[in-house]
């Protein structure tokens, strides 16, 4: 089981939780600042720890020195994630449409895959500042519940790491294969831009916490 800490919404009786995959290198108390500037009383946070070693943090796959990426580690990654959610949904007894998932660079990769294959719908997921591997397998790959996922999906126009065009490019293919893709760019770099983009990403949860 992935290692993860539960920090449970101010008002457990309209329980909503959001699921957080952190990028290459960090741990599972990485985004627990971030999150805290989002002011969302009504959600509960679960922070994942990715299951792989990279120098002082985690990986959820391996990158080369070549920058070539093991899409078998994503796919037993995959498996670990898919794992852990029906365990926190078992736990939390929510059913899967009162989950969101949110993950940063490696973990945005790793909540679009998850999404875009699932056969079960969740209250809505966010990629930021990542990409996705494997885009050839779609639409074959699509689950039966794939292309009704609420996805926000933002970059960064000068991301160095990860360049925008790049994952404009994945985005786009997506969009033409029937995913609902909300697509936004912020003049950031490979990072969160609090000023723009976590507003942005509090009032996307808030709608979808009052539907």
């Amino acid at each position: 089981m992935l290692l993860h800490d539960i920090l449970p919404p101010d008002d457990p009786r309209d329980a909503r939780h959001c699921l957080v995959l952190h990028g290459l290198g960090d741990n599972k108390n990485g985004w627990k600042p971030v999150v805290g500037e989002l002011g969302l009383p009504r959600l509960g946070w679960i922070f994942a720890q990715a299951p792989m070693p990279y120098h002082d943090g985690w990986s959820w796959f391996d990158i080369g020195n070549d920058f070539a990426i093991d899409d078998d580690q994503i796919r037993e990654s995959r498996s670990a994630l898919t794992t852990l959610i029906d365990h926190l949904l078992e736990r939390l007894g929510i059913p899967s449409e009162r989950l969101f998932l949110m993950g940063f660079s490696q973990g945005c990769q790793m909540v679009i895959d998850q999404a875009l294959r699932a056969d079960r719908r969740f209250a809505g997921v966010i990629g930021i500042s990542g990409f996705l591997r494997m885009v050839e397998e779609f639409p074959a790959a699509f689950g039966a519940a794939g292309l009704t996922q609420d996805i926000l999906m933002t970059h960064g126009l000068y991301d160095g790491l990860l360049p925008i065009i790049n994952t404009r490019r994945i985005k786009d293919r997506l969009l033409k294969l029937g995913a609902r893709i909300d697509w936004r760019e912020y003049p950031k770099q490979h990072s969160v831009d609090p000023l723009s983009e976590l507003p942005d990403i509090a009032e996307w949860l808030t709608k979808r916490i009052g539907a």
